[in-house]
């Protein structure tokens, strides 16, 4: 997975869903949010599927703030950044803040749906459009803008399956699933 975005991207993606132009300002704010996505959608797959990786990478995290909170008392002029590396070893030792658990809808959703959910509210956030799509039974196609713009923007953040772009029909699906779990 690879979040190689930069404004050029945003304009594709923009681009895919039929939006032909967005001023200079929400174009930085939709790469900005695009980026944050792209995290943690990354976050929300570790927590999923790698835990043990994750908590091993959390234990090491807290033991390397705790050395650097004893080499800093050796040095009185960095005392200010005790605050900090505490409020971090207790995020890291709580394991996950409740915040991001609620954000990454670990219990509700797959990591590809969250994702789904997360480009859903920045499409209708950015382009004042219904996420929605149609679905052609006879083709077995789905259309519409979101769809165009979510298959975009996963290209461009490098997130596919197995090396496969999503298929329109499992980001249609996905979108489904996610709008089951707000009721």
């Amino acid at each position: 997975m690879s979040a190689g975005l930069d404004l050029a991207a945003v304009d594709r993606i923009a681009s895919a869903a039929g939006i032909s132009s967005i001023d200079e300002k929400k174009r930085k704010e939709l790469l900005a949010d695009l980026e944050g996505i792209c995290s943690l959608h990354r976050t929300g797959v570790d927590a999923r599927y790698k835990p043990a990786e994750h908590k091993d990478r959390l234990l090491r995290i807290t033991a390397m703030a705790k050395r650097l909170m004893s080499l800093i008392k050796k040095e009185p002029w960095l005392a200010h950044h005790n605050a900090a590396l505490s409020r971090l070893i207790d995020e890291a030792e709580r394991d996950m803040p409740l915040r991001l658990t609620a954000v990454l809808s670990i219990q509700q959703t797959s990591a590809f749906e969250n994702l789904v959910g997360l480009l859903q509210r920045t499409f209708e956030k950015y382009f004042n459009l219904s996420a929605g799509y149609t679905k052609n039974d006879i083709e077995e196609t789905v259309s519409g803008p979101f769809i165009d713009f979510a298959q975009a923007a996963l290209c461009e953040m490098g997130i596919n399956k197995d090396g496969i772009p999503y298929a329109r029909n499992s980001i249609a699906n996905a979108l489904t699933m996610v709008r089951k779990t707000k009721t």
